[in-house]
């Protein structure tokens, strides 16, 4: 940018090269000897000679300035102050004269060239501030983009953001997100930190006052799922999570973070519980290192051991490890239960047959479906016999 701005405040001093600026100085005074000549009038021996000197400082610099001073000097007294044709003047007045005007032009040169650096300097300023607000303006323009973005991707994330004075207690930042999640009103500004505490579920409230003080007090934020109850009677689940900020002493002065909506995901995560624990199936959640994650209580029941020793236990230490090695490895692990339950009510492996005549037929044909934390879900159902 700084480039930018020198070449177009010094594209007119390029536009003319040291041989155009003197050459210029040059013809300047020429024309000026040649109308003081054809005027013939002693009265402006040295006018005409003024304005060639402002051109040559202008256009040129005070070096042509100064150049076509000397040159109108050496014409006047050559050319005009009498005797003509030959240097030095014939009379007092004559070179009181030529001494005056040499002053003179040498002040016009140097006048004209500080008008030409002030305008320069005041060209470059110019140019210069119209370049910063523009810089500015991209800036900004820029920043209002990025904020729309954030406000949007927050918006479709139900996320908000703020940021804790921890030394005011007080809130110094709130995202309209943040606003919406709690029921405050964007347009009313930031609401002050026991506002938002009243909008806490009040079973949840004194928990909430507690890891935030505790956060601040060992200076490592905070992160909690708590009950959010508004005044429209909404209850949401709100997942927050606060990061400290040092200053660059290593004083602790602020938290900022996020509040997420988490309301629906607790809703799932209820509703799945409530299915898990109550199908009539034997439902277990197997992990990618082949142990139980977690069993319901109809499997408990069917194995006759409690969640607590199932969880955690190896596949192979309850179906055996034949039948794991055989099939479970080969990465069909209901087909390895349902041999093992095969096996077991037939009492090939010494367990009763459970009264059944035949032992029945299993539904293994799908593949184990495997969730994002890497467990297998399996159910393995008792569909009648053949």
């Amino acid at each position: 940018m700084s480039a930018a701005i020198w070449a177009r405040l010094g594209a007119r001093d390029r536009s003319l090269s040291w041989t155009a600026k003197y050459g210029l100085a040059i013809a300047s005074v020429g024309l000026a000897l040649l109308g003081t000549l054809a005027l013939n009038r002693p009265g402006i021996r040295g006018t005409p000679f003024i304005p060639a000197i402002m051109v040559s400082a202008w256009y040129g610099g005070f070096g042509p300035g100064l150049f076509a001073a000397g040159l109108s000097v050496l014409s006047i007294d050559y050319f005009v102050v009498a005797p003509q044709d030959h240097f030095g003047p014939a009379t007092l007045d004559d070179g009181l004269y030529l001494v005056v005007f040499t002053v003179s032009a040498l002040f016009v040169a140097w006048l004209t060239g500080a008008e030409r650096r002030t305008k320069a300097s005041l060209q470059k300023a110019h140019d210069d501030l119209t370049a910063r607000i523009q810089d500015l303006a991209r800036a900004e323009e820029a920043m209002r983009r990025s904020e729309s973005y954030l406000a949007e991707s927050q918006r479709l994330t139900q996320t908000g953001s703020w940021a804790l004075n921890v030394g005011t207690r007080e809130m110094i930042h709130t995202s309209e997100e943040l606003l919406r999640l709690f029921g405050f009103d964007p347009d009313r500004g930031i609401p002050r930190v026991e506002e938002f505490l009243q909008r806490i579920h009040p079973g949840d409230r004194p928990r909430a006052a507690e890891l935030l003080e505790r956060g601040i007090r060992e200076r490592t934020g905070v992160e909690w799922i708590f009950r959010a109850a508004l005044p429209d009677g909404t209850l949401k689940y709100i997942h927050s999570v606060g990061h400290p900020v040092f200053d660059a002493s290593g004083n602790l002065v602020e938290l900022i973070g996020t509040d997420t909506d988490v309301t629906e995901r607790k809703r799932a995560e209820y509703l799945t519980g409530q299915v898990f624990e109550s199908l009539p199936d034997r439902v277990s959640i197997v992990g990618r290192d082949y142990r139980y994650r977690r069993v319901n209580p109809v499997f408990e029941r069917k194995w006759k051991m409690p969640a607590e020793t199932l969880v955690g236990m190896h596949v192979a230490d309850l179906l055996g490890a034949e039948a794991f090695e055989r099939v479970a490895l080969m990465g069909n692990l209901p087909e390895a239960f349902a041999q093992r339950e095969e096996r077991k009510l037939s009492g090939a492996d010494g367990f009763a047959h459970a009264g059944l005549d035949a032992p029945p037929t299993l539904n293994t044909q799908n593949p184990p479906p495997i969730s994002k934390d890497n467990s297998v879900f399996g159910l393995p159902r008792r569909i009648g016999r053949e």
